[in-house]
């Protein structure tokens, strides 16, 4: 019943003696060290969430970039096989030239060998 009256009324009043004056120096000493470890967890959850956000910043640092690299790979076979390409058809424009130039050289060659015999 006092308890609900107290409710009612927000009155509080002390029912037993004040305490030692050792035992409430022991309380505030205790008080104390729970503040200081309370903001040692807070220090210690915001740096775990630091940590956390860092590393989350890193796993997509290193998702983009191989994702780059991927790209970057991509984009050199390209290159590459473009520039295979063009070789092939350089060496084989080469050897078609050669080809010609000999085809070229006999042609002449049997044109003068059949200009002298008309003249003969």
């Amino acid at each position: 019943m006092l308890q609900e009256l107290e409710q009612q009324c927000q009155f509080v009043q002390w029912i037993d003696d004040e305490w030692p004056s050792h035992v409430g120096e022991s309380f505030k000493a205790l008080w104390k060290e729970m503040k200081y470890a309370r903001r040692a967890v807070d220090r210690a959850h915001d740096a775990l969430e630091d940590a956390m956000l860092y590393t989350e910043q890193m796993l997509n640092a290193r998702q983009t970039m191989e994702e780059e690299v991927r790209h970057i790979k991509r984009i050199a076979r390209r290159v590459v096989l473009a520039y295979q390409k063009k070789a092939m058809f350089a060496t084989i424009d080469k050897s078609k030239l050669q080809y010609l130039s000999y085809f070229l050289l006999i042609l002449v060659g049997v044109l003068i060998v059949f200009a002298i015999f008309q003249k003969i």
